[in-house]
């Protein structure tokens, strides 16, 4: 390249001297500002482009829409008549039995003269006579009738009462001394058995409270199985005294029921 070529040419033309300038090289070096400048424009615009976007108000957004809908209104419509009712027939009763009339059995009345009266004879009929047996004359084949004038010994005239049974409900129910639910509480152990069957229910468990406040006759009305049954009537025979149920101000025996729950927590 001559010298003053060399000056005015460019510094790709002289490192591209004696060289394919259409090899890729060239053109991109030579073009290398322009496709820089479109990229910065376009940059520059999509930047433009967002802050626009962002800053532009935005539309009143719309809140609780209520959709109204006009009045269904039916034309020619037929006109609905409506069914009569079925009669009612009416309740037959069943013919009462025919009352046959009966008798009553008056009391018997005993007027004064039907009454007997045993007076005793006179005392002077006695004197000179001796007490003890009398056998009355008359038929030998008869029997004889002694009387006994000895009074008798012992207790023959005490009757023994029978033991009273006990009452369902008294005037005064038997109460426990203190609170039956903590005492429940400390004594009931669930059994093992039924923790391991997961067996959970209550249990009713009947007893007589006494007259002196003792519980006897204890039985399972209700049972769950699982060893709870047996457990709650070993805590219910275990209790102590209750205060004892009064009727008539007399203690008397009373039947109790008492339900105990078993639950698992």
């Amino acid at each position: 390249m001559e010298a003053q070529a060399i000056a005015q040419a460019d510094y790709l033309d002289i490192l591209f001297d004696n060289r394919n300038k259409k090899y890729g090289g060239y053109v991109l070096r030579k073009y290398q500002d322009q496709r820089m400048m479109k990229a910065l424009l376009l940059i520059v615009g999509c930047c433009i482009t967002l802050v626009t976007l962002a800053i532009l108000p935005r539309g009143k957004e719309v809140k609780n829409v209520v959709m109204v809908t006009p009045p269904i209104v039916l034309t020619d419509a037929d006109e609905i008549i409506p069914k009569p009712p079925k009669p009612i027939p009416p309740e037959t009763r069943p013919a009462l039995p025919e009352t046959v009339p009966t008798i009553q059995n008056p009391l018997p009345v005993i007027s004064p003269d039907e009454v007997v009266t045993n007076t005793p004879p006179p005392v002077d009929s006695f004197a000179g006579r001796e007490s003890g047996p009398v056998t009355a004359e008359g038929d030998p084949i008869g029997s004889s009738v002694t009387t006994n004038t000895t009074k008798p010994t012992g207790n023959s005239n005490v009757v023994s009462e029978p033991p009273a049974e006990p009452v369902i409900y008294a005037e005064q129910m038997p109460e426990f001394k203190g609170d039956i639910y903590s005492y429940l509480g400390r004594s009931v152990h669930y059994p093992q058995q039924a923790i391991q069957a997961n067996i959970e229910g209550k249990v009713l468990i009947q007893f007589v409270v006494n007259e002196d406040g003792a519980i006897s006759r204890t039985k399972v009305l209700r049972g769950i199985g699982g060893g709870c049954d047996e457990e709650a009537l070993r805590v219910v025979s275990a209790m102590p005294a209750w205060k004892p149920g009064k009727q008539n101000g007399k203690a008397v025996k009373v039947f109790f029921t008492l339900p105990i729950t078993f639950r698992l927590q």
